[in-house]
């Protein structure tokens, strides 16, 4: 198999990133493994690498190297899962045995990068000692590997120049920084302008000079870790890493929920009407709450009817006496909130195990009529 090629600078960049971030526990092993799980790793990843299949089942799983190296993708994969499940091996153990590079050369660099940067690390106030190496880390990197390097404006501008322009005068040179460093720094700039007479004149203080006294071993022992990550933005926008958009399939099923969501449905139009049992009483009157979402608020609703038991005979409405004679109230609803119809005859073996129910007072018919009024008395 031919060799791989070397890595690019941001490759290498990326390289430190993701193993100072998996060491300071800012990215863990099971997220990684998510990302590639063993049928990724054996059957995507390390398909036309055998040796590299191998290495992994003798780190992980214990295969030696001769059968490892003829054990096919596919078998490859089934003995990787079977360990995490009998935990024979860890996500932590198939990380490492990865190894950053190989899934830096796997993952596309805007996924690497948001793989840690998404994490909220950088705005912790009192940040962990892991963290704060992680970010001295990144900062040596990107000074070694001369990451910011370029032009803009016709100006040829250097990392150091970038480096100081991403953090802020204010800060390098704030009340963070010690007054002695301060004063060492400001001393070495007054030297600078001063030249003796007959002697070439000094380089003047360049932001490579100032980052020489403030090393990243200084920056992070004094500045907060929100100070220093503009360098890392700095980083990801010199190469355009920017965040991943969502699967397109994904956006369109959140449409479609939001969608379905808001449309109406078949029983919209209808009115909903809720009918409540009438409490214990001697009226028989029955609540009804009407709930209208759409329809005619003036249209009359029909009356609620109390229903009659089935042992009990018919009884015609009651008639209602006044002055001189008698008129009938039947129950015509023009109320929709009440009915007037007295209750039906019920013996009183229709409400026997009826919770809170009094028995009706039944008439009973007198053996004989009685004996006529006299005339004008009622």
């Amino acid at each position: 198999m031919d060799a791989l090629p070397p890595l690019k600078k941001e490759q290498q960049f990326l390289v430190t990133l993701l193993t100072q971030a998996l060491e300071a526990g800012i990215l863990l092993p099971d997220e990684l493994l998510a990302r590639f799980p063993p049928s990724a790793i054996m059957q995507e990843v390390f398909r036309d690498r055998p040796e590299r299949r191998a290495d992994i089942l003798g780190m992980c799983v214990g295969v030696k190297r001769g059968t490892a190296l003829r054990t096919t993708p596919e078998t490859a994969t089934e003995n990787l899962v079977t360990a995490l499940e009998v935990e024979d091996t860890s996500a932590a153990e198939i990380v490492a045995a990865v190894g950053a590079e190989d899934y830096v050369r796997a993952l596309p660099a805007t996924e690497a990068y948001h793989l840690v940067m998404t994490k909220p690390w950088t705005t912790e106030v009192d940040a962990e000692r892991k963290r704060i190496t992680c970010m001295q880390a990144l900062l040596i990197a990107i000074i070694e590997l001369d990451l910011l390097a370029g032009r803009e404006q016709n100006k040829t501008l250097n990392t150091h120049h970038q480096l100081v322009k991403a953090i802020g005068h204010e800060h390098l040179m704030g009340d963070e920084i010690p007054k002695d460093l301060r004063g060492a720094i400001l001393k070495l700039a007054l030297a600078l302008g001063e030249t003796p007479a007959g002697e070439k004149k000094p380089e003047p203080l360049t932001a490579k000079i100032l980052i020489g006294h403030l090393k990243p071993e200084v920056l992070t022992k004094y500045l907060p870790l929100s100070t220093l990550a503009p360098a890392l933005e700095a980083v990801r926008a010199k190469f355009d890493w920017k965040a991943p958009a969502p699967p397109a399939e994904l956006s369109a099923r959140a449409t479609d929920a939001l969608e379905s969501a808001v449309a109406p449905t078949d029983d919209d139009d209808q009115p909903r009407t809720t009918v409540r049992p009438p409490p214990p009483g001697k009226d028989g009157d029955v609540e009804v709450e009407v709930s209208e979402e759409i329809g005619d608020p003036g249209e009359p609703l029909a009356p609620e009817k109390p229903a009659a038991s089935p042992s009990a005979p018919k009884t015609p409405p009651a008639e209602e006496k006044s002055g001189g004679g008698s008129t009938t109230k039947p129950n015509g609803g023009k109320d929709a909130r009440r009915t007037d119809a007295p209750l039906p005859d019920i013996s009183p073996e229709t409400l026997e195990g009826v919770p809170g129910a009094a028995p009706p007072i039944v008439s009973k018919a007198p053996p004989q009529a009685p004996p006529p009024l006299p005339s004008g008395k009622r």
